[in-house]
């Protein structure tokens, strides 16, 4: 877990807590709703798998990388190259995976 997605508090009694930025609920609502409706707009989509999953994949990096650099920047900037080029690789199968999903949701 990144280091900014737990904030510890130290209560008066001194005991330690962790405790979420955010409500877990709406961001597994929130998931589940991203997720089960992704499938209906790649099959209503009048455009190639591959444009598709270009946007798909194009418009979540616009919204989490800024997200990302504003939250663990300081862990970004200390990842070595391999661990850049594992993200970049993870992210080519991932591409993969996108491509080949809805291209078969048009079938």
């Amino acid at each position: 877990m990144a280091i900014w997605m737990v904030q510890l508090i130290i209560n008066p009694s001194g005991v330690t807590q962790s405790r979420l930025p955010f409500n877990p609920a709406i961001a597994l609502v929130s998931g589940v709703l991203a997720i089960s409706t992704g499938a209906v707009f790649a099959k209503l989509a009048d455009a190639p798998s591959l444009v598709i999953a270009a946007y798909r994949v194009g418009i979540a990096s616009l919204i989490l990388i800024p997200l990302a650099w504003w939250k663990a920047k300081d862990e970004l900037v200390r990842l070595s190259l391999k661990d850049i080029i594992l993200a970049f690789v993870s992210g080519f199968f991932l591409a993969l995976h996108f491509a080949a999903w809805i291209s078969s949701r048009s079938l």
